[in-house]
């Protein structure tokens, strides 16, 4: 179980943005893009995929790895959208 399974109140709600950027978001994704380069959290996301990948521990079933496969796509595409949306408001 999860330790956000085992803590209901994590559940669909940011748990470690701090009142004002909740209020206000851009600012973290504009901070977070102010840190790192695009290329950078891609090759991120990619070495995590890959070590995730490489061991025997949790992606043993193919069908598991396809859903690691599919969720480190869909992050990105998450990220590309946060970098267009924090350029063209920051």
């Amino acid at each position: 179980m999860s330790h956000f399974e085992r803590n209901k109140d994590f559940f669909d709600r940011p748990y470690l943005l701090t009142k004002d950027q909740q209020s206000k978001p851009l600012t973290v994704i504009s901070g977070f893009f102010d840190d790192y380069r695009l290329c950078q959290a891609r090759e991120s996301l990619t070495g995590f995929l890959n070590c995730a990948l490489t061991s025997n521990r949790d992606f043993a079933e193919a069908s598991d790895r396809a859903t690691a496969i599919e969720f480190c796509n869909r992050m990105e595409e998450l990220l590309e959208a946060t970098f267009l949306l924090a350029r063209k408001t920051g």
